[in-house]
């Protein structure tokens, strides 16, 4: 076998929109997949909903409820926020850049408070001049999916498998024969 000359890190990490589209869809269904599970960005299990919430999770007590689930928490009771979780937009000029996650306002909201464990249903003030309810913050009961460049352990395997095929292919390419690029973690 021809010796490669690994010196050229441009040619071999050298990623294609396309690289940075396909690559930005897996890391996004991968992170879904990973909330599903209930993992968080810590690679821990999300912390337990109240004994409260979960029993009426558990009961089916929500309109539009889709889920029952209630160990490991996996934040899918109507199904609406993770459906909101998707893959928005990719760019490879200068450096990487993949963006995932909620575009929709609502949902997002509903993300953003998991992650600071902020519950409760907010409400307007109505037509008598009700006040709106109060959001309980519970520290304890934070379910982070992402914070300070953790963004769990599927999802960073993701990332490395993302760099293994493109650094894969760009072997192959820079060496005309086949390659195998192997990677373990």
């Amino acid at each position: 076998m021809k010796n490669v000359n690994f010196l050229n890190l441009n040619k071999l990490l050298k990623f294609k929109q396309n690289d940075a589209r396909i690559g930005g869809s897996n890391l996004a269904m991968a992170h879904k997949k990973q909330i599903l599970k209930g993992i968080d960005a810590h690679g821990q299990t999300f912390n337990a909903y109240t004994p409260k919430y979960a029993k009426e999770k558990s009961g089916g007590e929500y309109a539009g409820q889709i889920s029952s689930k209630v160990s490991p928490p996996n934040l899918t009771l109507t199904g609406q926020m993770l459906k909101a979780f998707k893959f928005i937009k990719s760019n490879v000029m200068g450096e990487i850049k993949i963006e995932y996650g909620i575009t929709d306002s609502d949902q997002a909201t509903k993300m953003i408070a998991n992650n600071q464990g902020r519950f409760g249903k907010r409400r307007m003030a109505d037509a008598k001049g009700r006040k709106r309810k109060k959001v309980v913050k519970r520290g304890a009961s934070k379910r982070v999916v992402a914070a300070n460049q953790n963004v769990g352990p599927n999802v960073e395997k993701e990332i490395v498998n993302m760099f293994a095929e493109v650094i894969g292919r760009n072997i192959r390419e820079l060496d005309k024969h086949q390659v195998v690029v192997v990677h373990r973690l």
